[in-house]
């Protein structure tokens, strides 16, 4: 699904198809790079979904929060120096209000997501240094149960960030 998100984005940077801007000047003969990517580019993608696409609301929120999940793995990963998708200005243009009532929210609230991500970031990486770090006499069951403990802690981290970022709603 975040294939069918992220191409569709990459096309609209690189000012392919219907796209009304390319973040590479015109006169430059490449494609975008990650150092291109800045809140501008966000807010940009972001004006274009909200636009007269046809989009309901919840869709719109739904796709930017998958651009939003990809952003933050470019950071995680060392390819972004800021989560620019998260920023005030970047995500001015989305919609706010879908009409429903508080208790029948569609998606998480950006502090129960940070909440819930710097919870399982910390948790993931206190098993991660805790196996990594253990010394080279430790008995081989508890390296395991270390490396386990570990894996299991990242598989959870995934799972959180694929829930908090997907516009589950907070009840499921």
């Amino acid at each position: 699904m975040l294939a069918y998100l992220v191409e569709p984005f990459d096309g609209h940077s690189s000012g392919d198809g219907d796209a009304e801007f390319g973040i590479v000047p015109d006169d430059v003969d490449r494609d975008p790079t990650f150092e291109d990517l800045d809140e501008r580019v966000f807010r940009e993608y972001a004006r274009h979904l909200a636009g007269d696409r046809g989009l309901k609301q919840n869709t719109v929120q739904t796709y930017y929060r998958y651009i939003s999940a990809w952003c933050g793995w470019c950071v995680n990963e060392g390819y972004l120096e800021a989560h620019y998708a998260q920023r005030a200005s970047a995500i001015a243009p989305l919609p706010e209000d879908d009409g429903r009532k508080p208790g029948d929210q569609q998606a998480w609230t950006s502090e129960q997501r940070h909440a819930l991500t710097r919870y399982v970031d910390e948790r993931t990486r206190d098993a991660i240094e805790t196996y990594t770090t253990l010394p080279d006499d430790t008995a081989p069951v508890d390296m395991q149960r270390a490396r386990y403990a570990a894996l299991k802690a990242a598989r959870d981290r995934a799972l959180v960030f694929v829930l908090a970022y997907t516009a589950v709603r907070v009840g499921e």
